[in-house]
């Protein structure tokens, strides 16, 4: 156990070694020669053993825990949201907080240093096998490591039993990683739901398991593979159908609308009756919806254009004037249509109520600027001075 690279591949065999020397002392060496904290050397592996590598069978992953965070086969979790805080509490051996959740776990192997962990939990991710190339892959994910029973007080030689077998010699052979980066892909996800840490956010550092030889080689993969794939590609032809359609029906104005843009208050009051239709405000939004934009300031003042003349725009400001100009805020249905007309621009669907406002506001501000306003406002001065 002071031998890194026999650390690695006989630290179980070790323990099993020290179980059965503590178990059958008196009988190997007589009674005579054995002290009384005998029972000390049982701990000796585990007190050798930092990190485990485990399995979330609930989410198919893996990653890297300190030992002190596994009770039997719960792992404790911490709350944090940032991945590196979470890598720096299993890198420093943080003692788990009773707070922290509790996941199903199984343990697959376990170590003396965070560096070795790391490559252990590479190989978990392409053989859920860390200890034999012979074992069955699900076999092994199932098995649940327990920790050798010691009977301390027996010491017949009828209970003497044959040393543990040694285990078969493990030849290193593995590829780089990096070869299988096309075939895994590392995932964060999110915790399964606990209701007693409804609030706790469940981070690990893990990556997905891939399907295990013996899916593979009795051909369930392969099937599982090609209904998914004839899922997708339907799906896709749907989405195409759906496309062309789209394309291929150009929006229109529906029937008993007011032509567009308005000309007078009365008219824009017109249209802000219609849209208590639902028919009539889903049709008119997808017509002017249409319009489109580069921008959500772009789509939004090319939206208002459409639906107001510059004369009408003139005629108007957001809150209104008494005696002056109107209130475009008191028109609450035509408002609802240009959001979401702006919205249904699939670009600009996350555009929020006060920034299409502002952006309606300036519009109506600047009303007198378009259409040669500006200019002919800089003609004026310029003759008049």
């Amino acid at each position: 156990m002071l031998n890194e690279k026999l650390i690695e591949d006989y630290l179980d065999y070790a323990e099993e070694l020290l179980c059965y020397f503590v178990k059958h002392r008196k009988t190997l060496y007589g009674e005579e020669f054995v002290v009384y904290n005998v029972h000390s050397l049982v701990h000796l592996a585990e007190d050798v053993r930092r990190f485990h590598v485990v399995k979330f069978p609930d989410e198919n992953s893996v990653t890297v825990v300190p030992c002190s965070w596994v009770d039997g086969d719960m792992c404790a979790w911490p709350p944090f949201k940032s991945l590196k805080r979470i890598e720096d509490c299993v890198k420093n051996l943080r003692d788990p907080d009773p707070s922290w959740q509790r996941i199903r776990v199984l343990i697959m192997k376990s170590t003396d240093s965070y560096d070795k962990a790391v490559k252990l939990e590479e190989r978990a991710v392409f053989t859920s096998d860390l200890n034999s190339e012979k074992e069955d892959v699900e076999e092994l994910s199932r098995r649940k490591r327990k920790r050798p029973v010691v009977n301390r007080d027996s010491s017949s030689e009828d209970e003497v039993q044959h040393l543990p077998p040694f285990p078969q010699i493990v030849h290193h052979s593995l590829p780089e990683v990096s070869s299988f980066s096309g075939q895994t892909q590392v995932v964060l996800q999110q915790p399964p739901f606990h209701e007693q840490h409804s609030m706790a956010s469940y981070v690990p550092l893990n990556r997905q398991l891939p399907a295990s030889p013996k899916d593979i080689k009795d051909g369930s993969f392969q099937r599982k593979v090609l209904r998914l794939l004839e899922s997708i590609q339907q799906d896709i032809k749907e989405l195409k159908d759906s496309k062309l359609n789209s394309r291929g029906s150009i929006p229109r104005l529906p029937p008993g609308c007011p032509q567009l843009p308005c000309e007078s208050p009365e008219d824009l009051l017109n249209l802000e009756g219609l849209l208590k239709d639902e028919n009539m405000f889903r049709n008119i939004c997808d017509f002017v919806s249409s319009i489109g934009g580069n921008s959500i300031k772009d789509c939004t003042k090319s939206i208002l254009g459409k639906l107001l003349s510059t004369n009408l725009s003139l005629k108007y400001n957001w809150k209104g004037t008494r005696g002056i100009k109107l209130g475009f805020a008191a028109l609450n249905l035509i408002n609802k249509l240009i959001f979401g007309a702006v919205r249904n621009n699939g670009m600009f669907s996350a555009a929020t109520e006060v920034e299409i406002q502002e952006i309606t506001k300036r519009w109506l501000m600047h009303a007198k600027d378009r259409d040669g306003g500006r200019n002919l406002r800089a003609s004026l001065i310029q003759i008049n001075s």
